[in-house]
């Protein structure tokens, strides 16, 4: 774009000092705005606390959930002084940075908030039944390239399943786990043999 260059004075003729403006006039990014944010964008907002009742961290985390955030961590850390505290860190999209941040200085005892930008590469995700003893179970599938790199099954149907028959959840869990690596173990042989084989 082109720049434009202003010069000018202030104070007397005797003291006179040249203060000088530079403007850069340019062509905004077609389809770009400030506050577009590329797919794995995230802003990570921090709050350090040494003077909040621990029982309020709960609360704070569910309304933090509820209002969008994608994570919610609590790390021990030392402050001045050499008080204990805790960091409480939340990743959110960056539309959501004002909402979140709203409810941090609300509902914690802390007089700020830090923010910054973070990129985030995700795996694929996809929710797969599977059958066990104990009845079905959905499972949590992470997927690179279509391959299976990570599973877990849900805790809420393991513990739903586990009340049902009466058995620790361990057990649900254990069997849900070897049932999803059956179906891990299914999928890597069809990639495996290849199409048409």
């Amino acid at each position: 774009g082109a720049q434009k260059t202003e010069k000018g004075t202030r104070g007397s003729p005797k003291t006179a000092q040249a203060h000088i403006v530079s403007v850069v006039l340019g062509e905004p990014v077609a389809g770009g705005s400030a506050s577009d944010a590329a797919p794995g964008d995230a802003v990570v907002i921090e709050a350090a606390l040494d003077d909040m009742d621990p029982r309020l961290y709960a609360d704070v985390s569910r309304h933090l959930f509820a209002a969008g955030a994608l994570d919610v961590t609590l790390t021990p850390l030392q402050m001045k002084k050499q008080r204990p505290g805790t960091l409480l860190t939340v990743l959110c999209r960056p539309e959501c940075e004002g909402v979140l941040s709203g409810i941090v200085l609300r509902e914690t005892t802390t007089l700020g908030v830090r923010s910054h930008d973070v990129r985030r590469t995700e795996l694929a995700r996809r929710l797969e039944p599977v059958d066990t003893r104990f009845g079905p179970i959905t499972v949590k599938l992470g997927l690179l390239g279509g391959e299976i790199v990570n599973l877990a099954p849900e805790y809420d149907d393991c513990e739903r399943a586990a009340h049902e028959h009466g058995v620790p959840v361990k057990d649900v869990l254990a069997a849900a786990g070897a049932a999803a690596e059956a179906l891990r173990s299914a999928a890597r042989g069809l990639i495996d043999r290849g199409p048409g084989r």
